[in-house]
């Protein structure tokens, strides 16, 4: 079942898929360096 669902899908939203996960990563690692960069400043105000 998975392998047939799998082949078909590869094939056209292989570059969007790949577009998708940069465009994620990028959101969550600005989220991660604000928030740390957050926390770090309050750290430093105590």
């Amino acid at each position: 079942m998975s392998k047939k669902e799998i082949y078909p899908k590869t094939e056209f939203e292989d570059r969007s898929s790949l577009k998708g996960t940069l465009f994620c990563a990028t959101i969550l690692g600005i989220i991660m360096l604000v928030s740390w960069f957050y926390v770090f400043n309050i750290f430093v105000q105590r």
